[in-house]
């Protein structure tokens, strides 16, 4: 069903399937959410969408059409989800007074300081509006005050939610500016719905918006969450930690470890280097075709995650490495120069100086994986002064959102 304020492009008969769902007209704020910009178009009209996006901002480097594939699930594919606890203004009044409201949801379309009171995300979880009004209700009840952006006072802050969409365990994490008066009601409210979920607790007193701590306490649970994804005939065993990268999109990942590992087969390296390589699952998927693997990632609990999942899946030869990128490549790094690379940049992409740095060692074999086709398309502009590119394609890992997958594949001339 569609908002009645929905502008022109959602109205009844399109795909909209969520109640938060709309194209906000002008300055018009706090009524939709941010997330599934694109919800209001068919699924093939998306990935056309996409695919056309991806051929003109490659040009200048590959003429021929692009494919991108599509997610194997279009409806609660996300395996991660962030919600937010939030005090704001609901209204001003004539005489310039404020009345304020509390919410708890995903941020509102185009604004950094408001959120959207969700009741369901059909991206997410299919349990989701049951948690979304427990964890609600729980947080009224307690009497803790939902965070203020703006002042920076209050307690509740973020959920960081994960599910094992092919194991079905959840992680719950919950953020707050200070300590709770009484974490156990907040840990019963979530086993009451999953019953063997892991539950952690950690402080954000940051500036930053972003969900952060330095320490979790583990309330129930294991302290992480196990899961299985598909590099076509091999699968991998992983235990995530709330603090590792893992890709949103399991299933539709699952496509992306497959086609490295399928590159690793046909190269057969004797080394592979796993650059930006998180908890190694590139590596991991990769491991028995190569002598060796170098997993080089900055995050600390990632590569932790790494050790423990390459020593659970038999990947012995996977060597990982706590430094950035441009660090590690700042010293000569001569096995590169034989190296299957496989590089999985933030959506910045490349820093400057791992960029130079690889281009100095020249691996004879790259495939890039990135999340911002802009930003692979500028890394692109160095890299095609020593390499070629052998293909591009594109992976639908976030439908509902203008945001696609792009990997390309590159040869040293």
């Amino acid at each position: 069903m569609s908002s009645p304020d929905c502008a022109i492009g959602c109205a009844a008969g399109t795909a909209v399937f969520c109640p938060h769902f709309g194209i906000p007209k002008g300055r018009q704020p706090n009524l939709f959410c941010g997330g599934c910009k694109i919800q209001n178009l068919d699924y093939p009209a998306q990935l056309e969408q996409k695919k056309l996006r991806l051929e003109e901002l490659f040009a200048p480097f590959w003429k021929n059409p692009i494919t991108v594939r599509p997610s194997p699930q279009t409806r609660f594919y996300r395996n991660k989800m962030e919600f937010s606890f939030a005090r704001q203004v609901a209204k001003r009044n004539d005489d310039g007074s404020l009345e304020f409201e509390t919410a708890f949801g995903l941020k509102s379309a185009g604004r950094w300081d408001r959120v959207v009171n969700l009741s369901e995300c059909g991206i997410f979880s299919l349990r989701s509006g049951e948690l979304i009004a427990a964890v609600r209700k729980w947080a009224h009840k307690s009497g803790e005050e939902f965070y203020d952006l703006r002042k920076r006072t209050g307690s509740l802050r973020q959920l960081l939610c994960r599910e094992g969409k092919n194991t079905g365990e959840m992680m719950f994490a919950l953020y707050c500016a200070k300590s709770l008066g009484d974490d156990r009601a907040f840990a019963d409210t979530i086993l009451k719905i999953h019953l063997n979920a892991t539950v952690l607790c950690g402080i954000n007193d940051g500036l930053s918006d972003v969900a952060h701590t330095r320490e979790f306490r583990v309330l129930s649970g294991s302290g992480v969450m196990a899961e299985k994804i598909s590099a076509g005939d091999k699968t991998i065993s992983v235990k995530i930690s709330p603090r590792s990268f893992f890709q949103t999109n399991t299933n539709a990942a699952a496509m992306l470890y497959t086609l490295a590992r399928n590159m690793a087969r046909e190269i057969r390296p004797p080394v592979i280097y796993d650059l930006y390589g998180g908890a190694g699952l590139f590596s991991i998927a990769c491991s028995d075709f190569a002598q060796k693997c170098v997993c080089v990632e900055s995050v600390a609990d990632a590569v932790f995650d790494g050790r423990a999942n390459a020593g659970a899946n038999g990947a012995g030869n996977v060597e990982f490495h706590t430094v950035s990128a441009e660090e590690f490549l700042s010293a000569p790094r001569p096995e590169l120069k034989e190296a299957f690379c496989i590089a999985d940049p933030p959506r910045s992409g490349f820093h400057p100086k791992a960029l130079a740095g690889l281009i100095e060692n020249k691996p004879p074999r790259l495939l890039y994986i990135s999340c911002n086709p802009e930003s692979l398309a500028r890394d692109l502009k160095a890299l095609t002064q020593s390499y070629r590119i052998d293909f591009v394609e594109g992976f639908d890992l976030f439908p509902h959102t203008p945001h696609v997958e792009t990997a390309a594949a590159l040869s040293l001339v």
